[in-house]
């Protein structure tokens, strides 16, 4: 009883190859663009933490706490004395490094990201388009957690955070006036935000 055995032929051999290779290259893009995006979307929760952070202590002391996140830093700072100036002592240090005489901030070591996105964002209902950033990378959060504009008079205030890396994902953590946040996301294909919670 004689068998006949017969391998897989060199040109066989090589189109499963280019196919396998093909697959790979298409899933490391891929995987890499989920990276880009879920990058942006993990430090947008990040500053969502720090924002609730801030804001649970301005409850709870009764004062208001200023946020601020210009640069790639942030730093939330109170007004125990209530003169005006947040952060003149230890004590009213809420998120960031007493050093003596100042809070200084805390950098968030989120390497290739920026806040200085300035682009616009319409809220999901519809109802507000052209939401950008806060002025001065900053806001004051009331101690009954209202958001409010560091200026002047301090009317209540709506803006977002954005945050964009280097594949120009961006991430927007949205504020409304009464303290809500929501997060939306761009990849740098598309025009629209997709609203992530």
């Amino acid at each position: 009883m004689s068998k006949n055995t017969r391998g897989f032929s060199l040109i066989e051999l090589m189109v499963v190859l280019a196919l396998v290779a093909i697959v790979l290259a298409i899933s490391i893009r891929i995987s890499s663009e989920v990276l880009a995006k879920s990058n942006v979307v993990s430090q947008a929760v990040s500053i969502k933490g720090m924002i609730n952070q801030a804001k649970g202590f301005a409850m709870m002391h009764g004062v208001p706490v200023l946020f601020d996140y210009s640069g790639n830093t942030v730093r939330a700072v109170a007004d125990f004395d209530m003169d005006g100036t947040f952060g003149d002592s230890k004590r009213e240090t809420v998120i960031g490094n007493w050093d003596g005489a100042d809070t200084q901030p805390i950098d968030f070591g989120f390497a290739q990201t920026h806040f200085s996105y300035s682009g616009t964002l319409d809220h999901w209902s519809g109802i507000q388009t052209g939401t950008q950033n806060f002025v001065g990378y900053q806001f004051v959060i009331s101690p009954l957690g209202l958001i409010k504009s560091p200026l002047g008079s301090n009317p209540l205030a709506s803006g977002a955070i954005f945050i964009e890396n280097n594949d120009n994902f961006t991430a927007a953590l949205y504020l409304s006036p009464m303290g809500d946040m929501k997060i939306a996301v761009k990849e740098p294909t598309e025009t629209t935000w997709s609203w992530n919670d």
